[in-house]
């Protein structure tokens, strides 16, 4: 589902219009005058290489570890204009990150709740153990928390995607093709 897919943007913009309005949009927030609006972009243009995600998803306020990641390069388009190439999606290791942090919490859980179902069941047999059944609930809160989050990630990612890809065609009157 997070698996970095190919996309194709085109805008009647010529080349150096479409990345000063990048650059422009992926402004330094450090730099920014206090009260000046938020960039919408955050990342990288280099030259034709353009590697930006959406400024409240990957740095700001709202930030997650479902931002897309939009890796393109902008090249001269066949019609005139810019063609933009490449792919959207989830950086390669925030992925991996995410999925042997969702691997552990996963064997956390299960350990957790099998020592709970131990201690009720001790409990009901009338033999005490060491472990409190609230302390086993408090361990466990921990890998559900992030369980809980993991299921929230695709609905976040593909308003990502959205979000992201809707940002870069208005900034240069793109539109995307598959």
């Amino acid at each position: 589902m997070y698996r970095r897919q190919p996309v194709r943007l085109w805008s009647p913009l010529p080349r150096d219009e479409c990345l000063y309005r990048l650059i422009d949009a992926a402004g330094d927030p450090a730099r920014r005058s206090p009260g000046a609006p938020v960039p919408p972009l955050h990342g990288r243009i280099l030259d034709e290489r353009i590697t930006v995600s959406n400024w409240a998803e990957s740095a700001g306020d709202e930030r997650h570890s479902y931002a897309a990641q939009l890796a393109v390069v902008a090249e001269p388009g066949p019609r005139g204009g810019t063609t933009l190439t490449g792919t959207v999606g989830v950086p390669a290791p925030v992925l991996a990150t995410r999925l042997a942090l969702l691997a552990v919490a996963c064997v956390l859980l299960v350990a957790a709740l099998a020592l709970l179902v131990a201690e009720v069941v001790a409990v009901l047999n009338g033999t005490f153990r060491s472990a409190s059944p609230v302390f086993l609930l408090l361990v466990s809160a921990v890998p559900a928390f992030f369980v809980s989050n993991e299921i929230r990630g695709p609905g976040r990612y593909r308003r990502s995607v959205t979000t992201l890809l809707a940002t870069m065609t208005s900034l240069i009157g793109a539109r995307l093709y598959h």
